[in-house]
């Protein structure tokens, strides 16, 4: 993943504007209140997805910016699970902040989703009263070219930068 994810080339709009129909339906999922039958197998459904996708392993920065804000992130996974630290300019308290929250690998015939939860504030385990978990999907065209898009559960999308995190 490492390797390849760092390649991201960015689609063009009309590209994009395809991504961001499909991706409601993937990462709307996390959000609706299904009743419990219905929630079992859902989850039933999404881990024996995941469990057809190889555990990723290591730490990639993400840049995005779903607002005009600029996010920064680190994300580190450890298997099918890992954390994921971003530090953005809080315009409701009108200063830099970091949050830290904790990352899955979701399956999905969309591509490789990676989603969060419990948004707390780094180093803490405070929640933040506003920030909303971080959702990413990486795809690989079948023209060859990488994308990544991210989502939070309000719904904010936006195109993803990816790199490798600096080693030492």
């Amino acid at each position: 993943m490492n390797n390849a994810l760092s390649r991201v080339i960015i689609p063009t709009l009309a590209v994009f504007s395809v991504f961001a129909a499909s991706i409601p339906a993937t990462f709307a999922a996390s959000s609706l209140r299904l009743g419990d039958r219905e929630a079992i197998s859902q989850r039933r459904e999404q881990s024996e997805i995941a469990q057809q996708i190889n555990p990723i392993f290591g730490c990639q920065r993400l840049r995005y910016s779903p607002f005009g804000v600029i996010y920064e992130s680190e994300l580190r996974m450890n298997g099918y699970q890992g954390i994921m630290i971003t530090r953005f300019f809080n315009q409701n308290t009108n200063r830099p902040e970091a949050v830290q929250q904790t990352m899955q690998v979701v399956g999905s015939p969309q591509g490789l989703v990676i989603s969060g939860a419990n948004p707390v504030y780094f180093g803490t385990t405070i929640r933040h009263p506003t920030y909303s978990p971080d959702n990413f999907l990486f795809q690989i065209q079948p023209n060859g070219t990488y994308s990544a898009i991210a989502r939070d559960n309000l719904g904010r999308t936006s195109l993803v930068a990816v790199s490798d995190c600096a080693v030492g």
